[in-house]
């Protein structure tokens, strides 16, 4: 019967795991199934949480990065005019200024003085630049230990099968070969 041969079987299999495309090369294949099949064969779970948090990071670090440099603007326009400090330019500056000048109380009473003002704007600009940093920092930390941990899995999944291979594939391929496919770093980093 047609489509029963071992080969058409084959590729049958081998469509339904992702390995092969079910449309002609140059057909309709949408981003979402693109994406969908690349999670299905390169992820798993871990790697989607990994993902998420490696871009919330970056989300995080370019947010703090914009903050600081409206920050900096600031820092320099307070510093460089002599009337600059007023409480209604911490209320400008952002969030984190304000927070940290109502900690400082430098909005009411005798605390409204440049001085306390200068003090606050410095602080809310430090505390900014330190999460920058942090951020980043983390984001690098987790990316990481992420592609070390999933170059450890592959290179054991790709070990226990060369260990699974019947002896006629090592009479019939060099060390050198072998070790070469084995190069899993390569491969994710083509990856990632």
């Amino acid at each position: 019967t047609p489509g029963s041969s071992p080969v058409a079987l084959c590729i049958a299999a081998a469509t339904a795991a992702g390995f092969c495309a079910p449309r002609e090369e140059g057909g309709d294949v949408s981003v979402l199934e693109t994406l969908a099949t690349t999670y299905r064969l390169l992820s798993s779970t871990r790697d989607a949480w990994c993902f998420v948090v490696v871009v919330t990071l970056l989300f995080l670090d370019a947010y703090f990065t914009l903050q600081s440099s409206i920050l900096t603007g600031h820092v320099l326009t307070m510093f460089g005019v002599n009337d600059g400090a007023t409480p209604a330019d911490i209320e400008a500056a952002g969030w984190l200024p304000s927070a940290v000048c109502s900690h400082l109380n430098c909005t009411s009473g005798t605390g409204g003085s440049q001085a306390a003002v200068r003090q606050a704007m410095l602080l809310s600009f430090v505390i900014m630049k330190v999460l920058e940093c942090g951020s980043y920092v983390l984001n690098v930390y987790v990316h990481h230990n992420a592609c070390d941990t999933r170059n450890h899995r592959m290179r054991m999944q790709v070990f226990e099968h060369v260990l699974r291979l019947d002896q006629a594939f090592f009479d019939t391929h060099a060390d050198a070969e072998i070790r070469g496919g084995m190069n899993v770093h390569a491969i994710n980093n083509l990856i990632s």
